[in-house]
């Protein structure tokens, strides 16, 4: 066979232009087999490696379908780490940045996350029955593809402010200490959850579900609380300053110690609510019904209480073994209350001996002499 020689069958100009050509395709496809090794250059998913490591650089590996349950993450960077079908079955993320990742798939039964970075993580799919989380930001976007319950089942402390979490079925969660500031609730199902000390600074809540909820100790400041299932609910040491009541129903009203100054429960009915050692100053409790209500301790100052009906009610705790015993510090503090046309008939003092909580008829001069206020125009017993 003859040989072709390039010199006689090309001109030099095109020679040139084919060896460049030849050139280019051979350092083209050396860049791609470097890329390729590049992409499998993540680092195994070595568990001795990762149970001893704190703080590493793992960002962007790839460990999709790699076993690594149990394990704990403490200051590891996992930004943009590929855990897909990952088994981390009980892992441990102690502020770690997982933001970015891909956890769609994974199996995060029990896993645990504490102070973690999980902005812009997937988790579509993902196994999270007995998931907890602590401290974490939970944004829209993390809910979605998940069920919304059990990312937030056990998360104390973490970060809801503004969610959109209207008509989600949320009982018997766990959301101690929260901030929920803002966030939309409106028909929520939170029966049995517990939350206690959160922030619901401006989040609606009307017409949500809080049968049996325990909210003790929340800020409920400028809160929506309008037409609420609220029965067996626990709002004890709360600040509730400016909430919404309206269409809320207060019989039973379960918040001993709490802040409800300036409120207007106008016309209301309060029957049997506990308000014991609660502030309600400066309130418009006119036409109120208290019947057999717990209002020991309870501070009515500057209040008006025309007309309100307290037939029933327990004005005055009193402590035996206290030592040096002011019954005025446990007793309804009406000073400067308005009190024409209040119905005083029934109610009783109690003190509690031997275990027994007993309970007498207070008299006329006692609660003159206990309330601070010379009940002039008030229906006494």
């Amino acid at each position: 066979m003859s040989k072709i020689r390039l010199d006689v069958v090309l001109p030099r100009a095109a020679r040139l232009r084919f060896l460049i050509a030849i050139l280019s395709f051979v350092v083209g496809a050396m860049l791609v087999v470097a890329a390729s090794k590049a992409v499998d250059a993540s680092p195994a998913a070595d568990r001795d490696v990762i149970a001893h490591c704190t703080g590493c650089d793992f960002s962007h590996v790839n460990w999709s379908g790699a076993d690594l349950h149990d394990l704990t993450f403490t200051g590891d960077d996992l930004s943009g780490a590929d855990l897909r079908n990952a088994d981390l079955e009980g892992a441990r993320f102690v502020g770690a940045d997982l933001s970015g990742a891909k956890l769609d798939g994974a199996d995060l039964r029990n896993a645990k996350f504490t102070g973690a970075g999980i902005s812009g993580a997937t988790f579509v799919g993902a196994k999270l029955g007995g998931m907890s989380a602590q401290g974490i930001r939970v944004t829209q976007n993390l809910l979605a593809g998940t069920t919304p319950r059990d990312i937030l089942a056990n998360c104390a402390g973490c970060d809801l402010a503004g969610l959109d979490l209207h008509g989600m079925d949320l009982h018997g969660i766990s959301l101690a200490g929260a901030n929920l500031e803002g966030a939309d609730l409106r028909g929520a199902d939170l029966s049995g959850a517990r939350i206690e000390g959160a922030n619901f600074d401006g989040a609606h809540l009307d017409g949500a579900n809080l049968t049996n909820t325990h909210l003790d100790g929340c800020n409920f400041s400028q809160t929506v609380l309008r037409s609420l299932h609220a029965n067996g609910a626990e709002f004890a040491g709360s600040n509730l300053r400016h909430a919404d009541f309206s269409g809320f129903d207060l019989r039973g009203f379960d918040a001993p110690g709490s802040n409800l100054q300036g409120v207007d429960f106008h016309g209301r009915d309060l029957s049997n609510a506990h308000l014991e050692g609660g502030d309600l100053a400066d309130a418009n409790l006119s036409g109120a019904t208290f019947v057999n209500a717990f209002l020991a301790g309870m501070s009515a100052r500057r209040s008006d209480l025309a007309n309100a009906n307290m037939t029933g009610a327990e004005l005055c705790s009193l402590d035996p073994r206290a030592v040096e015993p002011d019954p005025r510090d446990r007793c309804i503090d009406l000073e400067q209350a308005r009190v024409s046309g209040l119905v005083l008939r029934g109610v009783t003092s109690c003190d509690d001996q031997n275990g027994e909580h007993a309970c007498r008829p207070a008299t006329s001069d006692e609660l003159r002499t206990l309330t601070h206020n010379d009940l002039s125009g008030a229906v006494l017993p």
